[in-house]
């Protein structure tokens, strides 16, 4: 060898050296555990054992301090190869922007959602959604179709051959394009929102597996709720949502995604089958009223035993304490009426069926009147202190507020009659729940 090509190796293994100092001398980041110390020892062990060195000797028979050098470099790139694998932070990972680039672009997309509210059987719906408007659910033996754009959504219960007509009607302008969107739809808006304000509304969750595959995580805060959201780092686009709602504790788990997929657009189609019987409900879904109010109580007590509810929620416990009474009497009524060659269960059914017909259009009364309170502004002042008390009891306020730049206070009375009051001839704040 000459005296160039041992200068040249001289500087390389300068700066071999001076490499091997640094990372010698640098100070050790805070942070693995004893038990990631030992994962990372044994990567190493693993790239650097007795029998590699001795390949690496027999091989270069005359091994100079350049080689060496290099299949030093050689052995310490795979090491870290391995240490790499250890480290989540070092994984591949997406930003939130991203996620929410790639939840617009989707076009078609499959899912299972699975519905969780206290004291109500767990509901699990095989989804599948079409931008901009359409969604079919199959849950069990029936499926729905809504297509928001007509304001139509559809039950179809093969087994019965029948089937149930929502159409929404009177819906605010302004409400409209929000409500066509569907529930995908009004995903890919809050994700929006989430994005637009920032680190109040995002949380990143960091890393973890999710059906065997690793996923970034991130908590998106919106008003009433909170979604968990687990993306994959290559696609950006969710493995796992979970959906926590404030109103009846109730969660949405999404998951098992298949986005922009081919779809059949007949299966959107919500047109009854011609074999169906078809019962039809109109919903009103323009702004409730103080008038929605006092209809939705009174029909409330009159369902239920002539008391005014606990509060002015359609729970899950408000749904049993109506439909309970009115199903009693309903079975009641089909063993002593059953038809001909009708067995039991059959007439249960037919007296099931006959008994929702005549109790949603109530139903929805009672929601929209209690929807009347909840959407008052906080500045309204509103109580509700009827919980217990029996309808036509005399002077004794049910519920009072304050309309939009008015000087007076509405008060509605047990009796259901209606008086404007200043507010130092309120109730007094312990009388209200």
């Amino acid at each position: 060898m000459n005296r160039n090509n041992l200068e040249s190796s001289d500087r390389l293994d300068g700066v071999l050296a001076q490499a091997v100092t640094a990372l010698r001398d640098a100070a050790t980041p805070a942070g693995p555990t004893a038990e990631l110390d030992t994962r990372v020892a044994k990567a190493l062990a693993a790239q650097v054992n007795p029998q590699t060195s001795l390949r690496i000797t027999s091989w270069f028979r005359r091994p100079t301090r350049l080689i060496a050098g290099l299949a030093a470099m050689l052995v310490l790139a795979a090491g870290l190869a391995a240490i790499f694998g250890l480290f989540p932070g070092l994984q591949p990972t997406v930003a939130f922007a991203d996620v929410v680039k790639k939840l617009l672009e989707v076009k078609t997309a499959s899912f299972d959602l699975t519905t969780e509210v206290p004291g109500v059987p767990v509901q699990k719906a095989q989804t599948l959604y079409q931008s901009p408007f359409k969604m079919r659910m199959t849950i069990g033996d029936s499926v729905v179709i809504s297509d928001m754009e007509k304001g139509k959504m559809v039950t179809l219960l093969p087994k019965n051959k029948k089937a149930i007509v929502v159409n929404v009607t009177d819906m605010p302008p302004e409400q409209q394009e929000q409500s066509k969107k569907g529930m995908f739809g009004m995903l890919q808006d809050q994700f929006q929102q989430a994005l637009a304000g920032g680190s109040d509304m995002v949380e990143p969750l960091g890393r973890k597996q999710i059906h065997d595959r690793s996923a970034v995580g991130f908590r998106v805060k919106m008003p009433g709720q909170e979604i968990e959201a687990w993306v994959d780092p290559e696609t950006a686009l969710p493995v796992y949502l979970k959906t926590s709602m404030a109103v009846m504790s109730g969660t949405s788990t999404w998951e098992n995604f298949a986005f922009n997929i081919p779809v059949d657009e007949s299966q959107f189609d919500a047109t009854p089958p011609a074999d169906y019987s078809v019962m039809t409900m109109n919903v009103n879904a323009s702004q409730p009223t103080e008038a929605d109010l006092i209809d939705g109580l009174r029909i409330y007590c009159e369902l239920t035993d002539g008391s005014f509810p606990e509060e002015l929620e359609l729970s899950v416990e408000t749904h049993k304490k109506i439909l309970q009474p009115a199903m009693k009497a309903a079975m009641q009524q089909a063993e002593q009426e059953r038809k001909d060659g009708e067995t039991a269960e059959q007439s249960k059914e037919r007296a099931t069926e006959a008994t929702m017909v005549k109790l949603s259009p109530k139903l929805i009364q009672v929601q929209r009147g209690f929807t009347f309170a909840q959407m008052l502004p906080q500045e309204s002042d509103w109580h509700y202190a009827g919980a217990g008390v029996k309808l036509s009891t005399p002077d004794t306020p049910l519920f009072w507020y304050k309309p939009k730049d008015a000087t007076l206070y509405r008060v509605i009375y047990a009796d259901l009659s209606v008086k404007d009051l200043p507010a130092d001839q309120l109730p007094k704040p312990s009388a209200a729940e």
